[in-house]
């Protein structure tokens, strides 16, 4: 009776150790909940990093292309300025021709008219060298000389127009051919002028292009910066459910080392049963040799007394006996 009297705080024991066990099972259950949700947050993270790192990289790939535009533009615009170098080069090559040839346009204009004043110098000279031979013819007799020598006047006055009108006509072929030069200089400004404002353009152009570039890059560094944010962020969603995930690997291993602390007890518990167990039935079969020996005992002791008594009446008391 003792022993199963002191059996049953082994049990209730033995319950609140189950107990204890089932509680730590559900927070097993719970944290592998727990590890499972905070692993799908880090997959879900992951995959964010990686569409981010595609989008940084296509962002990237954008930057590169526009760069390569801006290169190619600013190519152009270097080509286009030495264009423009070239033609104003051209332009000012063209403008001092011009210049040249308005000086010698001068120069012959000069000449000419420096020609035309020896001619009506000369004409003058032939006008009055025909004044003195009519003069002279009135008196044909007393100035013959005079005659022949205004008539040789004449001539050499004649040859001086002659030689004039001819540096005339060559002033005025050079004025021509200065002025053709002049008129081809004028188209080949007009046609680099019209050079620049097509580089001046295409500059424009070229500028434009990368200004458009050059915002491209800045909104693709502005994506990729976004973009390296949310990288950061998800990197530190990813810390923070890995150390959940840890914390929960810790509490595991202590409810897991609950579990077996309980499961332990749970079979010291049971060897304490077995114990008590063993110890009852010891107990009961002590009692019941006990018992057994002292029926025997008892027995013993009756047929002793029987015997004793029968002798007693056969001695004392014999007439009493009934054969």
């Amino acid at each position: 009776m003792n022993t199963c009297l002191a059996a049953l705080p082994c049990n209730a024991y033995l319950n609140d150790n189950t107990d204890n066990i089932n509680d730590n099972t559900d927070n097993i259950n719970d944290n592998t909940d727990n590890i499972n949700d905070n692993t799908d947050n880090i997959n879900d993270n992951t995959d964010n990093i990686n569409d981010n790192t595609d989008n940084i990289n296509d962002n990237t790939d954008n930057i590169n292309d526009n760069t390569d535009n801006i290169n190619d533009n600013t190519d152009n615009i270097n080509d286009n300025i030495d264009n423009i170098n070239d033609n104003t080069d051209n332009i000012n090559d063209n403008t001092d021709n011009i210049n040249d040839n308005t000086n010698d346009i001068n120069d012959n204009t000069d000449n000419i008219n420096d020609d035309i004043n020896n001619i009506n110098d000369n004409t003058d000279n032939i006008n009055d060298n025909t004044d003195n031979i009519n003069d002279n013819t009135d008196n044909i007799n007393g100035n013959t000389n005079n005659i022949n020598d205004n008539t040789n006047n004449i001539n050499d006055n004649t040859d001086n127009i002659n030689d004039n009108t001819n540096h005339i006509n060559d002033n005025t072929n050079n004025i021509n051919d200065n002025t053709n030069n002049i008129n081809d200089n004028t188209d080949n400004i007009n046609d680099n002028t019209d050079n620049i404002n097509d580089n001046t353009d295409n500059v424009n152009v070229n500028t434009d292009n990368i200004n458009d570039n050059t915002n491209d890059i800045n909104d693709n560094t502005n994506d990729i910066n976004d973009n390296t944010d949310n990288i950061n962020d998800n990197t530190n969603n990813i810390n923070d459910n890995t150390n959940n995930i840890n914390d929960n690997t810790n509490n595991i291993k202590v409810n897991t080392d609950n579990i077996n602390n309980n499961s332990n007890i749970i079979n010291d518990t049971n060897n304490i049963n077995n114990i008590a167990n063993n110890m009852k039935s010891n107990t009961n079969n002590i009692i019941n040799n006990i018992t057994q020996e002292a029926v025997g005992i008892f027995s013993r002791w009756t047929s002793t007394l029987t015997s004793l008594q029968t002798s007693f009446m056969i001695t004392v008391c014999p007439h009493k006996l009934t054969v």
